[in-house]
């Protein structure tokens, strides 16, 4: 009897670390990988979350405007092996830099090929604004996400016709560039 219990106690110390290690070892991350990018300019309606095309004969100032970010995220491997394991999303190839320039001066402190995000803040739920650092953390390289709103922060100098693109640098020493937008920004007046 005394040897049996042995053996059980010495099956409960060892084996079963290893059963619960092994189910951890199953738990993969989803990996997937942006290839591109796109912008496109809204205009917001004061007080509300519903976004209209951007029109530049209305001439309205840059405070009413939104940009929506798409940036699909093909999945390259998929892993949810058991229902213990939470699904985690990771970019295979992060985005080290994201950055947004125009080929116009935006005001004295953003000359023309600033980087314009420095002004911006991003919202995946158009409620809560963040910086781009926590957005290319928390969204671009670690989530499902695929589709983000951009505002400026600061007004621009002077009313102008911006062409603007959104470029990513990945690790891999790559870039990935939206198309240009032509936009009219101009100051609150």
């Amino acid at each position: 009897m005394k040897t049996l219990r042995q053996v059980m106690v010495f099956s409960a110390i060892f084996c079963f670390p290893g059963i619960f290690s092994s189910c951890e070892d199953k738990c993969e991350d989803t990996m997937f990988q942006i290839k591109e990018l796109s912008i496109s300019p809204r205009t917001r309606t004061e007080g509300s979350t519903s976004l209209t095309p951007w029109r530049t004969i209305d001439e309205l100032p840059y405070n009413r405007l939104t940009f929506i970010i798409q940036m699909p995220k093909p999945v390259l491997v998929f892993f949810t092996l058991n229902s213990e394991c939470p699904v985690v999303w990771k970019n295979e190839n992060r985005v080290i830099d994201l950055k947004l320039v125009s080929d116009m001066d935006y005001s004295q402190e953003y000359p023309a090929g600033s980087d314009l995000l420095d002004i911006a803040s991003f919202t995946v739920d158009q409620n809560s604004y963040i910086p781009k650092s926590q957005f290319l953390g928390n969204y671009v390289n670690q989530s499902e996400v695929t589709t983000a709103y951009l505002i400026f922060k600061e007004a621009p100098s002077e009313s102008l016709v911006h062409k603007l693109t959104l470029e990513a640098q990945t690790a891999d020493g790559k870039s990935i560039e939206s198309a240009t937008v032509s936009i009219l920004l101009k100051p609150v007046e």
